[in-house]
């Protein structure tokens, strides 16, 4: 479970900065490029732009809270909430590079070299945030596994007080010994009837 959970930790970070720069730089080269006016291309530049920030925003809450609420319910929490949020917009990306394709599609010559967008442009660019929810699957399961194991003992430390408390409550049931009488036996009660007897003579 922890070299699982190294690996893919790592492997985020290292992604991380690799897809963010591969987004933005899109995103730049279409404000500052031919298609800077055009309105066909500008909303869905604009989401992507939005959407980026956003996404990795949440990657980074997820790689991060669950370090911070280390041991707590709220680390799963967080890793579930995040994870959900994250994996929703990916499928956002689809879209998104589908369209950016459709405008900038084919790649063609130009005076300043090869411009436009071929197909693996767009997969390896645009649709590379979907590696992300493929790697926070195994820390999640890692932090669901975790948070078994705390409510395990978090069972088992209650146990002793549970059944603490069920003794303490069957022993104030029963009858006070101290204060029941001792009855006697029937010899004895005779004898002692007999020297009483003899005593008041």
């Amino acid at each position: 479970m922890q070299t699982r959970s190294t690996v893919c930790r790592w492997a985020m970070w290292i992604l991380y900065p690799i897809v963010l720069f591969f987004q933005f730089s899109a995103i730049y080269g279409t404000f500052t490029g031919t298609a800077a006016n055009s309105m066909e291309i500008r909303p869905t530049v604009n989401l992507m732009m939005v959407l980026t920030i956003v996404f990795f925003a949440t990657v980074t809450a997820f790689l991060i809270l669950p370090l911070l609420y280390k041991g707590k319910r709220t680390a799963y929490l967080c890793g579930l909430v995040t994870l959900i949020a994250a994996a929703a917009m990916t499928v956002l990306f689809v879209p998104i590079a589908l369209k950016l394709y459709d405008y900038f599609g084919g790649t063609y010559m130009t005076s300043g070299g090869e411009a436009g967008l071929s197909l693996w442009d767009v997969i390896y660019r645009h649709m590379s945030p979907l590696l992300f929810p493929l790697l926070m699957i195994p820390l999640f399961l890692d932090l669901r596994e975790l948070e078994n194991e705390r409510k395990y003992a978090e069972e088992k430390e209650a146990i002793p007080s549970i059944l603490g408390g069920l003794s303490d409550f069957r022993l104030s049931k029963l009858p006070d010994e101290g204060n029941r009488p001792i009855r006697e036996k029937r010899s004895v009660r005779q004898r002692r009837l007999k020297e009483e007897k003899k005593g008041k003579k």
